[in-house]
């Protein structure tokens, strides 16, 4: 499954796929930037569907929350998944992905 965006007038939304591994990660890194980069403002990251998550998935995903909100952007998570949220608490990573 690949992420899936959404594009509305003050909001984008973003479907995360079902896994957000090292083998995932070059692919979603350039899409995550792009939507930083062409769709600022209000983002919604719909974690629903993600089922895996590694340590390089969480740093694009910190990396992604950090440089967008230094440019302006607000990231709101919807429907957090527990496998995701689960490895994001063994890496004390909660408060930078503003959980």
């Amino acid at each position: 499954m690949e992420l899936e965006l959404t594009i509305g007038a003050d909001v984008s939304t973003v479907k995360l796929p079902q896994t957000m591994t090292i083998a995932d990660a070059a692919g979603l890194k350039s899409r995550l930037q792009e939507i930083i980069e062409v769709h600022p403002g209000r983002i919604i990251i719909d974690l629903d569907a993600v089922i895996s998550a590694d340590t390089a998935g969480l740093q694009l995903l910190t990396a992604f929350v950090t440089t967008a909100t230094r440019n302006g952007s607000r990231v709101q998570w919807d429907n957090l998944s527990v496998p995701l949220y689960m490895a994001a608490c063994q890496l004390n990573l909660e408060e930078q992905l503003q959980f």
